[in-house]
């Protein structure tokens, strides 16, 4: 897919031209599979502001139904990595991302906090739309799912999930204060969400949730 890799060229100049972090939603590449053939990959990348150097990239594992007979699931391990952006300490902000439906599996998200990620971004095409089956039993139900899933990441990883959807509804949530705002369905926009990383202290704090995930008595490891 040599438009893609054109394409995140093109991002990288622009990260670079206005000083600014870019994840660029996602791009289909095409790669020489452990059998000689060529696969097609679903990939993120975090492009670092000033420089256009990728700070970190992930192949999505968990794929869409109809996205499985051309796409193949990444196999790397999730890890976090270093970003331009500071946290209250000055201390350089770890992230981590996934890519729509992974949303769905907790797994995802806790193996990066436990790499020491705070935020968690997730491009996506997620349609709020549903099918005509679910839309008979509820016709906001995908509208209810995102919000209901994307709460619960947010504080039971004590992470800043910013999920940002081409498809529906997108939205920055922290632990704690819910929704930082939001872009509903149907809506062709730019936002500016301030975050307040203290948040994540004061919730850490209360629930020690990042805590018990490295005691050494952990149910779950």
């Amino acid at each position: 897919m040599k438009e893609s890799m054109s394409c995140l060229a093109k991002y990288q100049a622009l990260a670079r031209e206005l000083d600014i972090n870019i994840i660029p939603g996602t791009l289909c590449e095409s790669y020489t599979g452990e059998r000689g053939e060529e696969e097609l990959k679903n990939v993120a990348y975090f492009l670092a502001a000033g420089t256009g150097d990728i700070c970190g990239s992930y192949q999505k594992k968990n794929l869409w139904h109809p996205e499985r007979p051309y796409l193949t699931p990444g196999r790397d391990p999730h890890l976090a990595f270093g970003t331009p952006l500071k946290d209250i300490n000055g201390k350089s902000l770890r992230a981590g991302l996934l890519i729509c439906w992974d949303l769905t599996f907790p797994e995802g998200f806790r193996a990066l906090v436990q790499d020491g990620a705070d935020l968690i971004i997730i491009p996506a095409y997620w349609s709020t739309a549903g099918g005509e089956d679910i839309r008979q039993l509820n016709g906001d139900a995908e509208t209810v799912f995102l919000d209901s899933v994307l709460t619960a990441r947010a504080f039971e990883n004590n992470a800043v999930v910013v999920f940002c959807n081409a498809g529906g509804l997108s939205r920055v949530t922290l632990p704690i204060l819910g929704s930082l705002g939001s872009i509903p369905p149907g809506e062709d926009k730019v936002e500016v969400f301030d975050v307040d990383l203290d948040v994540l202290r004061v919730a850490e704090e209360r629930y020690k949730i990042r805590k018990d995930m490295q005691s050494l008595e952990w149910q779950y490891k």
